[in-house]
């Protein structure tokens, strides 16, 4: 990893929390594909120019990476992320070539591969994490430049098609979900008969 991306630990101190501030990124905001601040933590201007020293500010297409607690998380800073910092337990992954594909890099910190290589090297029983070093040392596959937005184009286009189905499938889980509560609902209420209505034939005579 260190060949291609620089990695950057979080600031090790505790910020002011306000009502309106400059948004926090922690594990809570790195769950999906990009970094989500709508329900983020904010502190002061003045914790936020602390958090963000020594090339800490996120930017696009940097990755936020989480290595505490929740170890491996990963999320892309999008074109229109607002001004943010870090917060605790993350780090931050920044391409030292511009030309790289972000969208590659994360689909491999979210693949198997790299999956296996954390749950080698997490220490802790309960609280798992990893060491900023040991991300640094993972091993990742970088291809040619172009090859690395062919492959992420590739895999986007698969993945869009998986989601449609998935969405799919969610929407006639709902679906079915709201038609069972409705039916327990009118049979508890005696809106509908469930009693069954077959009697038993009468034995035939021989």
């Amino acid at each position: 990893m260190k060949r291609f991306w620089s990695v950057t630990d979080c600031k090790h101190i505790t910020a002011e929390f306000v009502e309106e501030g400059i948004p926090l990124a922690s594990i809570r905001e790195v769950q999906g594909w990009e970094v989500r601040l709508d329900e983020a933590k904010r502190t002061t201007a003045a914790y936020y120019e602390q958090l963000i020293e020594g090339g800490r500010e996120p930017q696009r297409w940097d990755i936020i990476f989480t290595r505490n607690a929740t170890v491996g998380e990963a999320a892309l800073v999008p074109d229109n992320a607002p001004t943010f910092a870090m917060g605790q337990d993350v780090c931050l992954l920044k391409r030292q070539d511009r030309n790289y594909s972000a969208q590659f890099m994360l689909r491999q910190l979210k693949s198997t591969v790299i999956e296996r290589q954390l749950n080698a090297i997490m220490i802790g029983s309960t609280f798992k994490r990893i060491n900023v070093e040991e991300i640094r040392n993972m091993i990742v596959c970088m291809p040619p430049v172009v090859e690395q937005h062919q492959i992420s184009e590739a895999l986007a286009s698969q993945v869009g098609n998986f989601d449609e189905l998935l969405d799919e499938a969610a929407a006639a889980s709902c679906l079915l979900q709201e038609r069972r509560t409705a039916l327990i609902s009118a049979a508890v209420t005696g809106k509908i008969d469930v009693r069954s209505k077959v009697e038993s034939p009468e034995p035939a005579l021989a």
